[in-house]
């Protein structure tokens, strides 16, 4: 133990277990519907909504959201995508995600939010996901 976690309540296996828990499930460690402003991804039912309308996705687009969502405001590696967003055995490139990436922000840019995951040169991406979004949408603007 150290001084940070020798003043928590916490016992020392529990701290010892702690980055074990990034490996499990969003909704086994609580994060189930992952919600940031107007934007809410349930796993457990498999299903995405914006403003409660519910959008469409294919199951890759869904792992990366979901994988973005829970990284919102950080920066991730195309191979951490890869990693988290497609597991088991799949044979796929680091430009697989760059096209769902693409495919992704087409998606989310008819909701006003194009932006909203951005490139961060040669090393992969960042969603920028607001908690303060304007709430509504009309006739694709936003107000």
């Amino acid at each position: 133990m150290n001084a940070l976690t020798e003043n928590m309540a916490i016992p020392g296996s529990a701290v010892a277990r702690l980055p074990v828990l990034k490996n499990y499930d969003a909704a086994i460690i609580g994060f189930d519907p992952i919600s940031i402003g107007r934007l809410s991804l349930c796993t457990s039912n498999h299903y995405f909504t914006i403003n409660g309308m519910v959008v469409t996705l294919t199951n890759a687009e869904f792992r990366l959201l979901r994988f973005m969502m829970i990284n919102n405001g950080n920066v991730v590696s195309r191979e951490a995508i890869l990693r988290k967003a497609w597991k088991g055995n799949v044979v796929v490139g680091e430009r697989t995600v760059d096209v769902h990436v693409l495919k992704l922000r087409k998606i989310l840019a008819q909701y006003g939010l194009a932006n909203s995951i951005q490139t961060i040169r040669g090393i992969g991406y960042r969603s920028v996901f607001s908690h303060a979004e304007p709430a509504m949408l009309l006739i694709g603007i936003t107000i």
